[in-house]
């Protein structure tokens, strides 16, 4: 990666409750600790001058590891269940 460059970080989202188990990618999960890693890469890609862009959930945990970043947020319509259960929902775009 060099100055300049655009990076897109998409890592699973963490549970919004409960009954989530978007955190089920790997049989290791993806939990707090694997977000606070993603949040230390993209804290290093931007320093090397790259532009970044990451999309996650709208949770605290979220919000506190990019509170230095810019956040926006995106109202998203998901289908959660088989039985195509619609849910509203907000996503974060985070920039720097």
């Amino acid at each position: 990666m060099k100055k300049g460059d655009f990076v897109y970080l998409d890592p699973p989202y963490p549970p919004l409750n409960g009954t989530s188990f978007f955190t089920h990618y790997t049989k290791e999960r993806f939990g707090k600790n694997e977000q606070l890693n993603v949040s230390e890469v993209a804290n290093r890609i931007s320093r090397l001058g790259c532009r970044v862009m990451i999309s996650n959930a709208d949770i605290p945990l979220i919000r506190y590891l990019y509170r230095d970043w810019n956040v926006s947020t995106l109202p998203v319509t998901r289908r959660i269940t088989c039985k195509s259960l619609r849910h509203k929902v907000n996503e974060l775009v985070i920039t720097i």
